[in-house]
């Protein structure tokens, strides 16, 4: 019981942590976060959503269907990442020429797969780039922040970065 305590605790410090971070990121643009992970894990995408909108961001959690019609933002992750959940957290609509902070947060569950990988080049949020943001949850005593590398995407494309790596 007090591992299962300690990894609870630990989980809520790492979706505080990643929230914070993105809310930073994400000031005066509109939001859209991809999270890929095993279907195990997507319940981190809706605990994310609940903590970003009590930190003042109206955003909602989608989990397209392999099924449904496309859409503009679905179309590109229902292509990737095979086998695996995936995720869009999306707040308000940007406007002709208005900000976007988009960010990709990989869940792991094994530490082999958990690093960047920098020959990759098919992403979930479909820019060809590693994840912004990596969780493992290998560790058996809750998840650890490995990266936290997060762009600015400005209708301009010029990117800030904030960039973190290294344990939690």
């Amino acid at each position: 019981m007090p591992a299962n305590l300690l990894s609870s605790a630990r989980e809520r410090e790492v979706l505080a942590a990643v929230a914070d971070g993105i809310i930073t990121a994400a000031a005066g643009a509109a939001l859209r976060v991809v999270v890929t992970c095993s279907p195990s894990h997507l319940p981190f995408a809706g605990q994310l959503t609940k903590a970003l909108h009590a930190r003042g961001r109206a955003c909602r959690c989608l989990v397209p269907s392999p099924d449904g019609p496309p859409s503009d933002d679905a179309e590109a992750i229902r292509q990737a990442a095979a086998g695996q959940a995936i995720a869009m957290i999306v707040e308000g609509t940007p406007t002709s020429g208005g900000e976007v902070c988009r960010i990709s947060i990989r869940i792991s569950h094994d530490s082999r797969e958990a690093s960047p990988s920098p020959t990759s080049s098919e992403q979930a949020d479909g820019s060809g780039r590693d994840p912004d943001v990596i969780v493992d949850y290998s560790d058996p005593d809750g998840p650890t922040i490995l990266q936290f590398s997060v762009r600015l995407a400005l209708s301009t494309d010029s990117p800030v970065e904030v960039t973190m790596n290294g344990g939690e």
